[in-house]
């Protein structure tokens, strides 16, 4: 599994993983921002399971769960350090820069296919 892929899907998991929570505090009075939030956050999950599916299928049908597995131990070790170093109110920026980051990686984790 090349380590390129393993940094775009963890950085792809991550700020999607923001969007979401961002969704679920949403207190914000404009429904359109609303909307494309949801809808990112949407594209996002979307991408992320037809990105493993398609992994799984070109490579090695058990790659993804691995890959899976090592994101969310990048994301627990993300949560630690945002809570060592007291920064839980990235939250918002996170979210915001989702918007941009998300598609990004998502791009570098098609590419990083081998075969595919």
């Amino acid at each position: 599994m090349p380590v390129s892929l393993i940094v775009a899907y963890v950085l792809f998991s991550t700020f999607s993983f923001y969007q979401k929570l961002h969704i679920s505090k949403f207190r914000g009075r404009s429904q359109v921002f609303e909307f494309f939030l949801n809808l990112s956050a949407l594209m996002a999950m979307i991408c992320g399971l037809a990105f493993l599916v398609y992994y799984g299928w070109n490579v090695r049908w058990y790659l993804p769960i691995l890959l899976f597995i090592l994101g969310l131990i990048a994301l627990a070790i993300w949560f630690m350090i945002e809570a060592l170093l007291k920064v839980r109110d990235l939250a918002f920026i996170m979210s915001m820069t989702a918007f941009i980051v998300w598609p990004v990686a998502a791009y570098f984790m098609f590419r990083a296919v081998p075969g595919g």
